[in-house]
């Protein structure tokens, strides 16, 4: 099996999980979601995308005062380069 098809899958599962997380309100799963989303999407090479999924992430886990953050930081500043 292919990188990219590995990561076209692993969007697929994200996609699916992302709502789930809303729904019951895990805000924490919800972030999580969101920034593996982001890395998944800049390794299938959708840059604008994986902004638009970490910026939200990044929201999230500030709110949450969680220091993943700083993580979702360096992924974005990646994206930047």
């Amino acid at each position: 099996m292919s990188h990219s098809r590995s990561l076209s899958e692993a969007l697929v599962w994200l996609q699916q999980a992302l709502p789930l997380a809303r729904a019951v309100g895990n805000r924490i799963n919800e972030a999580e979601t969101l920034t593996h989303l982001g890395e998944t999407l800049a390794g299938l090479n959708r840059p604008k995308e994986a902004r638009h999924h970490l910026n939200q992430a990044r929201s999230l886990w500030l709110a949450l005062a969680d220091p993943r953050a700083n993580h979702t930081d360096t992924l974005l500043s990646a994206l930047s380069e």
